[in-house]
């Protein structure tokens, strides 16, 4: 969530979305899940 953008995969390899991660701020009952994160 520290992150300025994520990449949210669409249900296939080619269909990806970024946005920032306050998005899922604004959510109501969004949860974050720490450590599912592959950082490069």
């Amino acid at each position: 969530m520290g992150l300025p953008w994520i990449i949210l995969g669409g249900g296939s390899r080619s269909l990806k979305v970024k946005i920032s991660p306050e998005v899922f701020r604004q959510l109501p009952g969004a949860a974050v899940t720490p450590g599912l994160v592959l950082e490069s």
